[in-house]
């Protein structure tokens, strides 16, 4: 006797074994084979009378195979009584399955009947199983409904909407890909991140560090213990050093570089100096502009694109449609912000923080509308690799603010870090946005002894709590706080010192926070209970002599102090009945010991964010590069009346620290209209003179120029039909503080076309920003500036190395212009060639060269301007066996070539100079020293000509 388990390939022959057996009697089990049915109808429950023991049969746990008036078994499908239906094991669709029943995994199990029983992804119940669709007209755009009824994306995509299995639309390729998860090959975190295992995303590393390399982009390894804003030039890469200006503490390139390390994020030395790299092409071009702006398709991801400034995008978003942008940054190149400006470029949200991720969410509104979407830089100008994520979203779902996209801000180790460890505050208040499935966390250090207090502003019917936690016990609430019920409380806690997290939460969707939090210590509190009015008169002016307290009394040390102003402080009120100009000025009595003196001005004395201007000296008008440690002279705008604080502190204060104070105010002017790149107004710069006025009081230092950061600016587009000599002269009215005045091709960048405290330079054809730039942040009041332009004809054809014109036989003579020509070789000041910088417009000649056969070149300018000669056999390192000179009016170069071939024979200007030259070659027959002439001969220009 055979024994028969029936499986997927016994199925099929169920028919023909009903044919074997023939019919069944009701009750008549002795002619039955055995069965595993458990109880089948009319066979009896354990299998009969076990006649035919050897047969075993498996109907999948179907009760007996009798049927009503003796109907035969069969497979479930069509033209099978469900009463006798056998379902497949395994199944490989529901119509393998009894009425009711779906396939799933292989095996049939009971289906849903009504919706409440299924998933949120699925939400409907069609026919038994859950779904997202009956129809194809359920699925979004092209996704058409399966017989899953799930749909199913098409072929090519133009909504990510339309991937319906977790992935993204390929906006390049109308793919289907896969959606970023940076534990998978082809996405990867950029080198400070790491990638966390239960999210795939990439998150900021801990605090603690060994080295820079280990901390986010803009922040250095304090101290080789922790991440944070630089204090001194230790801590920063290379030769870049550490500014403090404005309250804000950074590192900044040297003047001049020796090697990339000298040069921030993918910023490359060229030419003594650093520079952009070349940018490389991506999916789009031309759109570094708002008018330029390329426009994206919607609901699309763009993987592998460079940021080399600014990228601007159009988006058209449908009503009642949410928008979330995404840009994750790919490398350390560059420090990318994102922003959404209306189509007029007015700016509606801005995301700028330490993660690899900026992301912005726009609830919906009724309407359509088109956003502008623009990526750019924080710093000097540079290249950072980068994807763009778009994904839309229906009314109906709460959007979190833009912290939860990416790693999200839901736990403490994620959570938006808003103070670094020995950062003198919070800055401004932060917000965001909460729905009830979820918590935000915000993290900041403490300093041992403050008094903290956190406070809360909602927007929307329903309360936030808060719950502070530390680190030295993390599970324990120290302190909470409650907000938008009728009975609001704040958060307060004293510090014992550490890392700590704010965890705020919500039972309802949409809330939106905005998150206020101070500390002070008590020494704080204490100098500003004893802060004494400073004695002024009608006009605001005033002063008086006094001496700084006893060292170790010190409360504070002023952000542009970095930490070194260890003196007691003295703490004076200022109060003013309108808006007003500070200007404040402290000096170390002659007698003393205060050689260093520091000043700065709060509006609210204990909190060093509300700090309006600080300084550590004073600079020198006449020469902006020297910084005076005594006397300290600030300037800062008083924005509205109150009472202010002038905070008196030094560095290494002696033993006699007293000081003279004085203080008078002016009146305030309104912020520059053009106190941005995109609000830069136009400005005509014909042949002859053109003079123009500026009130710096309230500007801000929106652009990051060649004088550095931390100085109010104003800013003007400027087109220059053609090449022009530019004599510019800025200065302040009166002359009291620093000023300077910069050219460049792309706003914001670090690589100007002239730049100075004036200059008098050849700028080539083209559209320039025009940057009146303070010399720090105390460079506040009314600036003229004064140019004189003489346009010049077209430049010369062989600009570069790659036009160069070829000097003809043995020996000749050419004249030539270096008038008009742009400045594609530098070489730095002290260079081993020619000992001096080259920044000048360049023209360049090829001079055929036999090995072992010595010749000479020399070039005269035509009215005596700085004219800089060098030779080099590749344009491509300028320091590779570069022969130049840069002396006095006549330069000349003689060399004898080690192989044959071509050199580049380059005419250049130093210091931006640029003029008509005479330039001779040929072989040498004598020179001034040793000469080689017959008596009735003098050597001239490394030739032998008659006496006169």
């Amino acid at each position: 006797m055979h024994r028969l388990v029936w499986g997927r390939a016994a199925l099929a022959s169920v028919g023909l074994l009903s044919l074997l057996w023939g019919g069944c009697d009701d009750g008549d089990t002795g002619s039955t084979p055995e069965t595993d049915m458990a109880g089948g109808q009319g066979g009896g429950g354990e299998g009969g009378d076990g006649g035919n023991a050897d047969m075993d049969v498996d109907l999948g746990g179907m009760g007996g195979m009798g049927g009503a008036g003796g109907a035969e078994v069969c497979d479930c499908g069509p033209g099978c009584a469900d009463a006798l239906c056998i379902e497949a094991a395994p199944c490989n669709g529901d119509d393998t399955c009894r009425d009711g029943r779906i396939c799933k995994d292989g095996s049939c199990v009971a289906g849903c009947v009504q919706p409440s029983e299924c998933p949120p992804d699925q939400p409907i119940c069609v026919e038994g199983r859950c779904g997202n669709c009956r129809t194809d007209d359920d699925c979004f755009g092209e996704a058409t409904c399966g017989p899953l009824k799930t749909c199913v994306a098409p072929e090519t995509c133009v909504s990510t909407r339309e991937c319906v299995t977790g992935g993204v639309c390929d906006g390049d390729t109308g793919d289907c890909a896969a959606a970023f998860d940076c534990r998978v090959d082809g996405f990867a975190c950029p080198g400070e991140f790491s990638c966390l295992a239960d999210l795939g995303e990439c998150a900021a590393s801990s605090d603690a560090c060994v080295s820079g390399d280990e901390c986010v982009f803009g922040e250095v390894c304090v101290a080789g213990t922790q991440c944070g804003q630089c204090t001194n030039d230790n801590d920063c890469p290379g030769s870049s050093r550490c500014t403090v200006e404005a309250g804000q503490s950074r590192c900044v390139e040297p003047s001049e570089c020796t090697g990339d390390l000298d040069c921030l994020g993918a910023r490359i030395c060229a030419g003594g100096v650093c520079s952009t790299p070349a940018c490389p092409a991506d999916a789009f071009s031309g759109n570094d502009t708002l008018a330029s702006a390329a426009v994206l398709a919607g609901d699309v991801v763009h993987r592998g694109l460079f940021n080399c400034g600014a990228d601007w995008y159009q988006l058209p978003v449908p009503t009642n449609v949410g928008v979330t942008i995404i840009v994750r940054q790919r490398d350390r190149g560059a420090d990318l912000r994102l922003r959404v400006t209306t189509a007029e470029g007015r700016v509606l949200d801005t995301a700028d923080g330490r993660g690899a991720v900026e992301a912005i969410v726009l609830a919906p509104v009724a309407g359509a509308r088109s956003l502008r979407v623009v990526v750019d830089q924080t710093g000097p100008a540079s290249v950072g690799a980068y994807d763009l994520e778009v994904f839309f979203s229906g009314g109906g779902v709460c959007l979190d603010d833009g912290y939860e996209v990416g790693a999200g801000d839901n736990t403490p180790d994620t959570g938006r870090v808003v103070r670094t460890q020995g950062a003198a505050g919070f800055g401004q208040p932060v917000s965001g946005r909460l729905c009830a499935d979820n918590v935000d966390y915000v993290c900041f250090w403490l300093a041992p002894g403050e008094n903290f207090r956190a406070s809360v502003e909602v927007t929307g019917a329903g309360t936030v709590t808060g719950e502070l936690f530390g680190e030295l016990a993390p599970g324990t609430s120290l302190a909470s706080g409650t907000w938008g019920g009728a009975a609001p409380s704040d958060l307060q806690a004293f510090s014992s010192g550490g890392r700590h997290c704010i965890r705020l939460a919500s039972a309802a969707n949409g809330l939106t926070w905005r998150l206020t939090m101070t500390a002070f210590t008590q020494a704080m509190d204490a100098l500003c209970n004893a802060a004494a009015a400073l004695p002024t008169d009608a006009n605001g002016t005033g002063g008086l002599n006094a001496a700084l307290a006893r060292e170790r009394d010190n409360a504070t040390s002023p952000r542009c102090s970095a930490s070194t102003a260890t003196a007691g402080e003295r703490a004076y009120s200022v109060t003013v009945d309108s808006p007003r100009l500070l200007t404040a000025t402290v000096q170390g009595l002659g007698t003393g010991s205060l050689g260093d003196p520091v000043l700065s001005v709060r509006s609210a004395c204990r909190l060093a964010d509300t700090e309006l201007g600080c300084a550590t000296g004073s600079l020198d008008v006449g020469d902006p590069s020297v910084l005076r440690p005594n006397p300290a002279r600030l300037r800062a705008a008083l924005p509205a009346a109150g009472t202010y604080t002038v905070i008196v502190d030094g560095v290494d204060p002696g033993a006699d620290p007293t000081f003279r104070l004085d203080v008078q105010t002016a009146g305030l002017a309104a912020p520059p209209a053009n106190d941005t790149c995109e609000s830069a107004r136009a400005l005509d710069l014909p042949a002859g003179v053109t003079d123009i006025e500026v009130n710096l009081d309230q500007a801000t230092d929106a652009v990051v120029g060649c004088l550095g950061g931390g100085a109010p600016d104003a800013v003007w587009r400027v087109n220059l039909p053609t090449a022009a000599r530019i004599n510019a002269q800025v200065f302040s009215q009166p002359d009291e503080f620093a000023v300077g005045i910069y050219l460049t091709s792309r706003c914001g960048g670090l690589s100007p076309t002239a730049c100075g405290y004036g200059f008098d330079q050849v700028v080539p054809a083209g559209e320039y920003f025009l940057v009146i730039d303070g010399a720090n942040n105390n460079s506040r009041g009314r600036v003229q500036a004064h140019f004189e332009v003489t346009p010049i004809g077209p430049a010369a054809a062989n600009d570069t190395c790659e036009s160069a014109i070829a000097l003809v036989g043995p020996s000749g003579t050419i004249l030539g212009d270096t008038r008009g020509a742009t400045d594609d070789y530098q070489l730095i000041d002290g260079n081993a060639c020619t000992r001096h910088d080259s920044r000048g417009g360049d023209i360049v000649y090829r001079l055929p060269v036999v090995a072992g056969q010595p010749m000479f070149v020399n070039a005269v300018p035509t009215g005596g301007w700085d004219l800089s000669l060098f030779a080099l056999p590749d344009c491509s390192n300028l320091g590779n066996r570069c022969v130049g000179s840069d002396g006095a009016l006549e330069e000349a170069i003689v060399f004898t070539p080690q192989a044959s071939g071509d050199l580049f024979i380059v005419v250049d200007g130093s210091a931006g100079e640029s003029g008509a030259f005479d330039l001779r070659w040929g072989t040498p027959q004598c020179d001034r020293v040793n000469g080689g002439c017959a008596a009735n001969q003098q050597c001239r220009r490394n030739l032998c000509v008659a006496n006169p």
